[in-house]
């Protein structure tokens, strides 16, 4: 996700919670909530089956830097 196709910086769209908590092996999400106080892009934390887990966008950097399986956004456990 980036900023050109996040409509609402509060809430990360169905389609691409879905896509990554399924990539990722998250879980079924109970909940999220986007936390302000990040120093660089967004920051969400996500509630799932699996656990609580905190999503961030790699928007600054390159491309192929902090990519987890198939090229997809890593995913950082907390």
């Amino acid at each position: 996700m980036n900023e050109a196709n996040a409509t609402d910086r509060t809430e990360i769209p169905g389609g691409v919670l879905a896509e990554l908590t399924g990539a990722f092996g998250l879980g079924a999400v109970r909940g999220q909530r986007y936390l302000a106080d990040g120093l660089m892009n967004g920051n969400w934390k996500v509630d799932t089956s699996a656990g609580v887990f905190a999503l961030k966008p790699q928007a600054c950097r390159r491309p192929a830097a902090g990519r987890g399986p198939g090229g997809r956004s890593r995913v950082d456990a907390r």
